[in-house]
Formats: structure tokens, sequence, C-alpha cells
């Protein structure tokens, strides 16, 4: 790690739990504060850029010799695809800079099969840590709007009792009101019928 000299460091500032202070406290961590203090940097905000080739004429205007980030959510909108994350970091290569992922402990300077192994479980957690942060962001958003959480109930509680006061086995019910039986049973145990 001595020899980082121009450092670009991507920040994510998407709604999410990691904020940018603590992207940048673990980025300083990771390379040591003598390094990271020594370097000259260029912090880009994840919504700067627009596309790789905009990012790539960013990072080749400041010669930039590596590129570090907290975490892969924040490329989300540059690669969607574990095949765009490999050009994208093959792209870097062939302007001769580094990549560096800090959660993920991806590094373009680390052997090859470490790299790639690295790169790969790294995408798959991505891929679960963002979907998750989702979820609770728009959790969130419904709460403050006063929505009801969950899936909206799709069985009619008093249709099912109606239907089994007429005498209708729960198997009928179910393919009356289609719902699984099991759900027709939970509604009749809901209501003590």
């Amino acid at each position: 790690m001595d020899r980082l000299k121009k450092i670009v460091t991507i920040i994510d500032d998407h709604p999410s739990i990691i904020g940018p202070e603590m992207q940048i406290e673990g980025i300083e961590r990771v390379l040591g504060m003598e390094t990271f203090n020594k370097s000259e940097h260029l912090m880009l905000k994840f919504d700067e850029i627009e596309t790789v080739k905009k990012l790539i004429m960013i990072l080749e205007e400041k010669k930039a010799t590596h590129i570090v980030c907290f975490r892969l959510t924040v490329l989300r909108s540059l690669v969607s695809s574990f095949w765009e994350l490999s050009e994208f970091i093959a792209n870097i290569k062939e302007h001769h800079m580094e990549f560096i992922c800090v959660k993920e402990h991806i590094n373009t300077e680390d052997d090859l099969d470490i790299f790639l192994k690295n790169l790969t479980q790294g995408w798959k957690a991505e891929r679960l840590t963002y979907k998750s942060e989702n979820a609770k962001i728009s959790q969130m958003k419904a709460i403050e709007r006063g929505s009801p959480l969950g899936r909206p109930k799709k069985r009619d509680d008093e249709k099912i009792v109606s239907l089994r006061r007429t005498g209708l086995s729960i198997r009928d019910i179910a393919a009356r009101t289609g719902v699984s039986t099991a759900a027709v049973q939970r509604a009749l145990k809901s209501t003590d019928v």
C-alpha cells in the first residue's frame, strides 16, 4: 500500500445504514492513516457518476492511481451484473489503475485467485445487502406515510366463515375463495369457528 499516490475515493451517499463519515473512516483504517493522509484525494459522490465512461474520464483527468470505495453498492448505477462489474474492473486495469473495495476485501493488487474469490463473494454479498437496505428504506417510508406493512391480505375471513356456516368443506371454501386450505384453516381458527 506504500505506493498509493493519487486516490479517488467514491462515497456512497445513498440513504443507508453506513453514512459517508463511517465509509471514510473505514477506508482510512484499511489504507492506514499515514498512507491516506499522504495521498492526494478526490472524493466523488455516488450521484456525480452517470456512466463508466464518465468515471474513467474523471479518473484520467485526475491522473488517479487507485480507486477506493467502502463497498460495492457505490457502483450500483454503473454496473448491474457481475459481467459488467468484471468489465468495469478490466477497464480500470487497462488505464493502469488499481481498484480497492474495503468491505468486500477486493483489491486488484491481490493474487488473481484471491481477487476472483473476493470479487465473486463480494458481489453476492452486495446484492443481498442492497436488497435488504432497500426493503428497510421502503418500510421506513411506509411507516412515515402510515401505510400498513407487509403483503395485503388475500383472504376474506368473513366470507370464509359464512361459507363454513353453510356447511361447505375446507377444500370447497378454498376453491371458491381462491386461497389455500391452510389459509382457510387459519381464517377459521382466528375467528374461533
